[in-house]
């Protein structure tokens, strides 16, 4: 999947996907591997309270899909925690999701997460949402 998203989006957006691989290793109870028929792609589960959670994955086309979709339970299933998590990824500089994303799985392109401040931040937001969903089985 990442030589795939190297030769599809360049050294650089690989680079930023490497570090989100670490983070989903360190991070995760699970990380997961997929490949369709075009597209490759990794994310992670995360298990608390007797769920599985799926909140991320990374794509060999170079996108980073937040899926809210797979939040609808534990502590976001409220819409206003959803929208915290969507306020916190919409500060980093190029990230735009809409208002409307927070059931669906709306994508962050890896361009956006070139620089090392935007990266840091994006990081910084996955550890807080996986800290929360780890805070429901407590």
């Amino acid at each position: 999947m990442l030589a795939d998203l190297e030769s599809r989006n360049g050294p650089e957006a690989l680079r930023a996907a490497n570090k989100i691989v670490q983070w989903m290793k360190k991070s995760a109870d699970r990380v997961w591997s997929g490949s369709g028929s075009q597209d490759g792609s990794m994310g992670i589960t995360i298990v608390s309270n007797g769920h599985n959670y799926y909140p991320i994955a990374i794509w060999s086309y170079g996108r980073i899909e937040i899926r809210f979709q797979y939040l609808l339970r534990g502590p976001f299933e409220s819409e206003e925690k959803r929208r915290e998590l969507l306020s916190k990824l919409n500060e980093i500089r190029d990230v735009s999701l809409a208002e409307d994303s927070i059931t669906k799985r709306p994508p962050i392109g890896l361009k956006a997460l070139l620089g090392e401040p935007e990266l840091t931040r994006f990081l910084e937001v996955m550890d807080w949402m996986v800290t929360e969903l780890r805070r429901s089985s407590k």
